[in-house]
């Protein structure tokens, strides 16, 4: 009986042990678990913050393009108008050259004209002078 009553007691003693060491268990996968929801729910929240990050990012992203598209277009309106300007210029100057070369061409004739009248002038003072 004795060796009955010694196995008995330490049966319950393995038993109690493994149900002591069931509970440490028990109570670190309740914690473990309250750990992995507290990582999920941190995730969660740096997954939110991340995306309010990245749509601030590409609001700003957005602002400052269409800024430079603003001043792009403006630039291609300044270029057109600054073409148009030459364009203009351009033809004012085929204006005036064409001016200039009737201008030229009246000056020289007329400069033979005065030399052509210089000259009966100076045939007819010589003419005079010997007929005196």
């Amino acid at each position: 009986k004795a060796a009955i009553k010694e196995a008995r007691e330490e049966f319950n003693k393995k038993v109690g042990v493994a149900r002591e060491q069931q509970g440490i268990a028990e109570r670190e996968k309740v914690h473990s678990d309250r750990e992995s929801a507290a990582l999920r729910s941190e995730m969660h929240k740096l997954k939110a913050t991340h995306a309010k990050l990245a749509a601030v990012q590409a609001a700003e992203h957005a602002r400052e393009l269409t800024g430079v598209q603003r001043e792009l277009a403006k630039s291609a309106r300044d270029l057109d108008d600054a073409e148009r300007n030459l364009a203009d210029a351009r033809a004012e100057l085929l204006v005036v050259k064409g001016k200039v070369s009737a201008a030229t061409t009246a000056a020289a004739a007329s400069t033979r004209d005065a030399l052509q009248a210089t000259r009966r002038l100076a045939r007819a003072l010589g003419r005079a002078a010997l007929a005196e």
